[in-house]
């Protein structure tokens, strides 16, 4: 291996961490904490009454950013798209139409 697909490969690593790490964050403070105040509230109340969410809400959430996503990078397209037509204008090419 080369020192540079070495280094792209511990840059992948870190941000491979980094996913999972976010992703450990959320499942504990969507799933984890409501779970553990549902059991707290049922050890120490009969009265208490705390409903686990019925839906995965991170899968609700992943969706969302896909879409994000998605719209980000036509956006990105499309920029490129309109700098590529403005170079070739300048070199005097006929206009690009988008």
């Amino acid at each position: 291996m080369t020192p540079t697909k070495l280094l792209l490969y511990a840059k992948g690593k870190k941000i491979d961490r980094q996913n999972r790490d976010a992703e450990m964050y959320n499942w504990f403070f969507v799933y984890a904490i409501p779970a553990i105040s549902c059991g707290i509230g049922a050890a120490f109340s009969k009265d208490t009454h705390i409903e686990y969410p019925k839906q995965a809400i991170l899968s609700e959430k992943t969706e969302e950013s896909e879409e994000d996503t998605y719209d980000k990078e036509l956006q990105r397209m499309l920029l490129n798209e309109q700098k590529l037509a403005a170079r070739a204008e300048k070199r005097g090419l006929p206009p690009t139409i988008l």
